[in-house]
């Protein structure tokens, strides 16, 4: 049975929960960047603050979570050119692992549907039972995603985007066949996040690829 992180989370108005064990210098790096602790509390962000909250959080993983997390940073593209060519990406840090990424490409799509495709590539990649958390940069993705999803299943999906629908079927899948805990949280699109950024540029890359494929076919 996964951890209720909302009702047991001692500090529950951070933006981000990274799940570990240890207090490495990576991890810490992902706690302090990624969520924005400056912007998502009303104390002072000292960094002796920032590190007093950072040790908290630690404890309360030994205690009660028990399971490292998966941090799943995912982003969509779409190149506005004849042919509407579109990547996708996901950069998918793992505990004690090096990151997991993946893109891929798409004609005649929209920037929407390729997000939502990055959400489900990334979980379709992730071991089964796991803890994650997954970052977008599109609210309401991460509102549909996380408010939704099970009115969604309820209706047969009969009333979600046709753009997104094949994409949010296997999210939702994956979520009920790898019996998945996941969190779904927004992050600011160009802030310095790493994993937000590399997310882009995979999605970008992805993209550019799709065009490149749509210029060769016209000559």
């Amino acid at each position: 049975m996964g951890v209720d992180w909302q009702s047991q989370n001692p500090l529950n108005s951070l933006a981000i929960r990274t799940l570990t064990c240890c207090a490495s210098s990576a991890a810490y790096e992902h706690f302090v960047c990624a969520s924005d602790v400056h912007r998502t509390t009303k104390c002072s962000a000292t960094s002796s603050y920032v590190k007093l909250q950072w040790e908290t959080w630690c404890l309360y993983v030994r205690v009660v979570g028990g399971r490292a997390e998966y941090l799943c940073y995912t982003d969509g593209s779409c190149k506005a050119s004849d042919g509407a060519p579109g990547g996708w990406g996901f950069c998918i840090k793992r505990p004690n692992e090096l990151p997991l990424e993946g893109y891929g490409k798409a004609r005649g799509t929209l920037a929407k549907a390729m997000e939502y495709r990055a959400v489900a590539e990334a979980l379709a990649v992730l071991p089964e039972g796991v803890i994650a958390t997954v970052f977008s940069d599109n609210a309401s993705l991460v509102e549909n995603l996380s408010k939704h999803l099970s009115t969604w299943r309820e209706s047969n999906f009969a009333k979600v985007d046709p753009h997104i629908v094949e994409s949010v079927r296997r999210i939702d899948a994956c979520i009920a066949t790898m019996h998945l805990t996941l969190r779904f949280q927004w992050v600011r699109a160009h802030n310095g996040n790493a994993g937000n950024q590399r997310a882009d540029a995979l999605a970008a890359q992805g993209a550019r690829e799709a065009k490149a494929e749509i210029t060769a076919g016209r000559r």
